[in-house]
């Protein structure tokens, strides 16, 4: 199956596509056979296994070249719900190609200070479950992720074991006291309200650089799937955007997306289409029943507009977008400029992204049907609207950057009035740590127009056309031109 990276796979809030992230992926291989590296896999390894003890990652490493793997200096690590985990002292990882010839990082192998850090680290990967396959031996642990590096771990298992790996048993994890904020019990109880479980414990991205201050799990069994999905809280909207933007990989083997929400995100992956659809479904309904908890529509568990109303917000005059073609630019530093449009009217909604890829999602309110579409590939795929009251209003990632001034309601203030595209809107700025932020907010259907954040993490957003009323969308694709799946 071809994959598509859509704008509804990019956040259209309870609808769409995909299924769990690498740190949620792993299913067994059944094959003896590497895989993987830029060579054939070959036989070279002394027949003779090392002393016990003598175990050294230099060994390891060698076993892997040995074999024919492709290994990667450097370290690749997970981080448990209050980031006490021990850090390895050294490491490298292991590529192994897919059936499409692209590596990925599918092996992650880990020297850490002593046996107790190696044994609480492997503890913690068995325990948190979905990461796939841990070995410890010593100081040392073996990680293998997704169907190829599984596929070739018997035998690079047995070469690690030639080189002296002795397999130690796995010491059980017991997770920490969590105390939890305000907010995420909310979200936690939402979760709890719909009918599923959900745990302390969550886990950020093998690379993040910016940590959540609180979050928890939550563990979501669909039609077609079965996902944890975990939901962090940051400092501000601008920690929780920069965070989607450094780990939304959805171009990566085992793709991650998150769905923000105010100072919160909510990750799952793109492995499974239609198990994809439902993990995002849930997400916005989450989002919305911790929004409505106080019985007042939109309005925030929490101060700043945490958890808005998934649908447009009116503005100063009480006015409601239902029929409207919006279009805006969203610059950020280090990344391409993304063009963004969605255009809504009674009997559907088209949304369209410009970036590295051209992606559009066409909902059909009265064939209850949405597709998603690869406008460079012409291929989609389409998905059932039930209810299609669900997926009427803004599209997430649309919400995300015209609804951005809720997430600052409380510490705004006002700075003067300005026009743009000939129309009234009120300028405001707001003060977060480490930067600003000023954003124009148009006074008739209280969108965001403008933002300009300032600081660590400069950002900008244009909206470059808006016309309300007379909209139609049943012409603005054709679906003939597609190869439906």
């Amino acid at each position: 199956m071809k994959k598509i990276k859509s704008l509804a796979k990019r956040g259209y809030a309870i609808t769409l596509i995909l299924m769990l992230a690498l740190s949620l992926a792993a299913c067994g291989g059944n094959s003896n056979t590497p895989s993987g590296g830029d060579s054939t896999p070959s036989n070279t390894a002394d027949s003779t296994p090392a002393a016990p003890g003598t175990l050294t990652l230099a060994a390891l490493k060698k076993a892997a070249d040995d074999k024919g793997y492709t290994e990667y200096s450097g370290t690749s690590t997970v981080s448990n719900e209050d980031d006490t985990l021990p850090e390895p002292a050294d490491g490298f990882t292991i590529g192994i190609k897919d059936d499409k010839g692209s590596t990925g990082f599918n092996i992650a192998v880990n020297e850490f200070a002593s046996e107790d850090e190696a044994g609480e680290y492997a503890g913690y990967i068995e325990y948190r479950g979905g990461f796939g396959n841990v070995h410890l031996s010593g100081k040392f642990t073996a990680v293998f992720i997704g169907d190829e590096a599984e596929s070739a771990e018997s035998d690079l298992m047995a070469a690690f074991q030639k080189a002296g790996w002795s397999e130690d048993s796995i010491p059980t994890y017991t997770p920490p006291e969590v105390g939890h904020s305000e907010a995420i019990q909310s979200l936690m109880q939402a979760v709890q309200d719909l009918g599923f479980e959900t745990r302390d414990d969550y886990m950020t991205g093998f690379s993040a650089t910016i940590k959540p201050v609180d979050g928890f799990t939550a563990t979501f069994r669909g039609t077609n799937s079965a996902s944890d999905i975990p939901f962090f809280e940051f400092k501000d909207n601008a920690e929780a955007l920069a965070y989607k933007a450094e780990n939304d990989k959805p171009e990566d083997f085992f793709p991650k997306e998150h769905v923000v929400a105010g100072k919160f995100a909510a990750e799952f992956s793109s492995l499974s289409e239609a198990s994809g659809a439902e993990c995002k479904k849930f997400i916005g309904s989450v989002y919305e029943k911790a929004g409505g908890a106080s019985g007042a529509p939109g309005e925030a568990v929490q101060g700043g507009g945490a958890f808005s109303n998934l649908k447009p917000q009116g503005g100063a005059s009480g006015a409601a977008l239902t029929n409207f073609d919006i279009s805006f630019t969203v610059e950020a530093q280090g990344q391409e400029t993304y063009t963004f449009r969605q255009a809504s009217s009674e009997k559907g909604t088209f949304t369209e992204e410009k970036g590295r890829s051209h992606d559009i999602t066409y909902l059909d309110f009265g064939k209850k049907t949405g597709y998603e579409l690869n406008a460079d590939e012409k291929y989609g795929e389409s998905f059932p609207l039930e209810p299609v009251e669900m997926y009427k209003g803004f599209a997430p990632f649309v919400k995300n950057h015209l609804l951005m001034h809720e997430s600052y309601k409380d510490d705004m203030k006002k700075t003067g009035s300005e026009k743009l595209l000939g129309r009234d809107a009120t300028v405001y700025t707001a003060a977060f740590s480490g930067g600003e932020m000023k954003l124009w907010v148009d006074d008739e259907y209280g969108i965001t127009l403008k933002y300009e954040q300032t600081g660590s993490n400069p950002a900008k957003m244009n909206v470059t056309g808006f016309t309300v009323g007379g909209v139609t969308v049943e012409g603005m694709v054709n679906l003939g031109e597609y190869e439906i799946g």
